[in-house]
């Protein structure tokens, strides 16, 4: 027999879980990027070292270009935030339906499936664990849905190995 219950139920159980959630940083994949400062050559993508009218360094001619080195693009780290509740020791951590038997530096966090495509193209996730300490972690796992079938706010249960 199934268990119906009111919507108010999974409403105040939503709201009450939102009290443990954390903000952490999502840092995605490096995009590579044309340097603004200095011009490029237009076969093999090289500075040439000579300043971009308008660049934000203002550099001499024949000097290495102070903003990407003369490589003539720069590698960017985009960002995003998202709430998460975490969960550092393994006795804590939320049944995803078996044994996961996983080092000391895992940490396993749930978030909303709708930060699911955040979550599952992030390169790193960032924790602030104190006020000068930030922890760095790589998914080791893929997302394992959670939730009640009724709930219309279903999460996801994450893996991340501190780096």
């Amino acid at each position: 027999m199934a268990l119906n219950l009111p919507a108010s139920a999974f409403t105040k159980l939503n709201e009450a879980i939102l009290l443990f959630n954390r903000t952490c940083t999502i840092v995605y994949p490096e995009k590579r990027t044309t340097c603004p400062n200095c011009i490029t050559n237009t076969f093999g993508g090289r500075a040439v070292n000579t300043y971009k009218a308008g660049g934000p360094i203002p550099f001499n001619r024949g000097t290495e270009c102070p903003y990407c080195g003369g490589e003539g693009f720069k590698n960017e780290e985009t960002t995003a935030s998202v709430e998460l509740r975490i969960y550092y020791r393994r006795r804590d951590f939320i049944d995803v339906g078996f044994n996961a038997d996983v080092p000391n530096n895992v940490i396993q966090t749930v978030g909303l499936m709708s930060d699911y495509e955040k979550l599952t193209q992030a390169k790193e996730l960032l924790v602030d664990v104190g006020k000068y300490n930030t922890g760095r972690y790589k998914r080791i796992s893929e997302p394992y849905n959670q939730g009640f079938k009724q709930n219309p706010t279903q999460y996801v249960v994450i893996f991340w190995e501190r780096i």
